[in-house]
């Protein structure tokens, strides 16, 4: 049953958007609804002894979270952000990630993809949020992070400082152990620093970041390849625990004629000199082979050095696993993209590559990857003029580059969910525990690794970690350093769904997109491209959020109870709102509740009667 809105004024309706509606006794006459209401005391006239069922406030797990793989409490800094407390909201986000303004960059929101604003005018800007509060200054205190627990003395080496090596650092300083990271290039960032072009995440915004996890105490040493095997077993030997994070850093092979011409480059080593500022020559004509984003942040780069970029990829756009607003912003800045075509060979004349020749393709049944496959059209081949090549056909890890020894390449190959290997004391996480290779997944494996290193080095059973899984995998670092008294771990019986909402209470209201300064033209500036969130457009933004599966006590509840049963709480307590003898158990709470924090459940006849003093 869905009371219809147009019962409320445009006035109420905005409180119970905002989830700030006034309790029953406090509405104006031109607020409220058409309602149950007593003058004198009920006490004595209860009418739900019989029922079968009662309402119970039971948080639900908002997609939002669910879908974030980090673990960040997601509704929760965003519903924060809405009341217009920002600070707190940026602790919340510090409780689960190091990397607030790195992520708010990068990352390529699949909380966005779950939230269930998608299915009536489009999802929350998440991301953006996150940009806003990780870039406010609370992020330069130490007293922004969670209360860390006292010093162990064991000792951590971490091979690799990139999203993974560094969340995994930082976890495992908060949780009282000594951090010490190994990194073999001249800088620490990883993939973060020499794999991400500068107008997506500036360098100085980066170094902030790390910055703020080594005044934590964690020690890094660049310039030093721990990846040998003999160097794994000394690590293991020096310290407690060993954790390796070095990514996927080899190019897949092109294996076509000519692609040992000088001006061939893979997507890795064109990027890590790129970002370092030292932009490979590419000469006028450059191609990029490849659909990823790698492949697009290699041509938008590539564009920006002055040459003309085209990026040949075998299927169509559609199939393309970049992501979608980067390769649209790439074709508005000039980019050409030629689908559904294969390279078959470079024509290299007096030592220069001068073009392409290719063949088309069209697409056939789909394959392992659910995507159609690219079918090659004889007699279609074509040239395109070339002066250049980046090749960015993906990366994958280089197992025996990092050992040699088929232990550790078994024990790396064989990784549980929480990064635990078949060696004693040895750990990995980012790019080796399968999935999704983004910046946020490596985040999160870190996390989920520091929480496993952490029961080893106590020599506690890994068996309750299961305990502090959000939702579809993530975990939540906050809730295992509170030992489980977490809001994100709260008795959540279900993600919530669109088809679970009440979204009469939602008027349309369009996205607050992020401004952007595109590069028309070559003009060799990486600035940033995307500018973030104004306050007034963070807390304009925050305000679409649905807040599933969370009371807000917009108080509907009590308005439409016929018997006014309904009864709130202490918004800190955890049983927000209760339901006295009083409830008969219809249900017209629950339907009309906006964000389905109620669900009906059966009586416990003995214990569940709550009185209540005075109605």
């Amino acid at each position: 049953m869905a009371i219809h809105k147009e019962i409320f004024s445009d006035e109420a309706l905005r409180h119970v958007r905002e989830g700030s509606a006034k309790p029953p006794g406090q509405l104006s006459a031109d607020e409220i609804p058409p309602m149950a209401a007593s003058w004198a005391n009920t006490e004595k006239m209860p009418v739900g002894g019989w029922k079968e069922n009662r309402p119970r406030y039971l948080r639900g797990l908002s997609p939002c979270l669910a879908h974030c793989p980090v673990g960040n409490d997601v509704e929760g800094f965003v519903s924060t952000v809405r009341e217009g407390d920002v600070e707190s909201a940026a602790r919340l986000l510090a409780a689960e990630t190091p990397l607030p303004a790195t992520c708010g960059r990068v990352c390529y929101h699949p909380c966005e993809s779950g939230c269930n604003r998608v299915q009536l005018d489009g999802s929350v800007g998440i991301r953006a949020i996150e940009r806003y509060l990780g870039d406010l200054p609370y992020f330069d205190s130490a007293n922004i992070w969670s209360q860390a627990r006292p010093a162990t003395g064991k000792n951590i080496a971490i091979a690799g400082s990139g999203p993974g090596g560094l969340a995994s650092a930082w976890a495992l300083s908060l949780l009282g152990h000594k951090v010490e990271i190994f990194e073999r290039k001249p800088e620490p960032g990883g993939l973060l620093l020499y794999g991400i072009p500068a107008y997506r995440l500036p360098k100085d915004i980066l170094s902030k970041e790390i910055g703020r996890i080594k005044d934590m105490g964690v020690r890094i040493n660049c310039g030093v390849n721990v990846g040998e095997a003999k160097e794994l077993s000394k690590l293991l030997e020096s310290y407690d625990s060993v954790f390796v994070a070095t990514g996927a850093a080899k190019s897949r092979d092109i294996n076509i004629k000519g692609d040992n011409n000088k001006a061939v480059y893979s997507a890795i080593e064109y990027l890590s000199e790129a970002t370092s500022g030292n932009i490979p020559e590419t000469g006028r004509e450059c191609i990029i082979i490849g659909g990823g984003n790698s492949a697009v942040d290699a041509a938008r780069s590539a564009k920006r050095s002055g040459a003309n970029v085209t990026i040949v990829y075998r299927r169509t756009r559609a199939e393309m696993p970049a992501y979608e607003t980067e390769i649209d912003d790439a074709l508005k800045e000039g980019i050409q993209l030629e689908e559904l075509a294969i390279p078959l060979e470079l024509i290299v004349e007096n030592g220069s590559l001068t073009g392409m020749k290719c063949l088309k393709t069209k697409l056939g049944e789909p394959d392992d990857s659910g995507r159609r496959s690219p079918i090659p059209v004889p007699g279609s081949d074509f040239v395109i003029p070339a002066s250049s090549m980046i090749n960015a056909l993906g990366e994958i890890i280089d197992k025996e580059e990092l050992t040699k020894n088929s232990d550790f390449q078994n024990a790396l190959s064989e990784l549980n969910h929480w990064g635990s290997s078949n060696i004693q004391g040895l750990f990995a996480g980012g790019d080796f525990v399968g999935g999704d290779r983004t910046v946020a997944h490596a985040i999160g494996g870190g996390k989920r690794a520091a929480m496993a290193i952490d029961r080893f080095l106590l020599g506690k059973s890994a068996n309750p970690l299961e305990s502090y899984i959000v939702g579809g995998g993530p975990a939540s670092l906050a809730g295992y350093l509170k030992n489980g008294e977490s809001d994100v771990l709260a008795e959540g019986i279900k993600t919530i769904q669109y088809k679970d909402l009440n979204p009469a209470y939602f008027p349309n209201v369009e996205r607050e997109e992020l401004a952007k300064v595109l590069d028309q033209k070559p003009d060799n500036s990486f600035r940033e491209v995307e500018s973030g969130y104004t306050p007034e457009e963070a807390k304009a933004e925050a305000n679409r959020c649905f807040s599933c599966g969370r009371c807000t006590n917009c108080g509907l509840c009590q308005i439409f109870c016929p018997e006014g049963a309904a009864v709130h709480r202490d918004p800190q307590s955890k049983e927000l709102m209760i339901f006295d003898s009083h409830c008969k158990g219809c249900g017209i709470c629950v339907e009309e509740c906006p964000r389905c924090a109620l669900v009906m459940e059966p009586v416990n006849k003995e214990s569940d009667v709550v009185k209540t003093e005075t109605q």
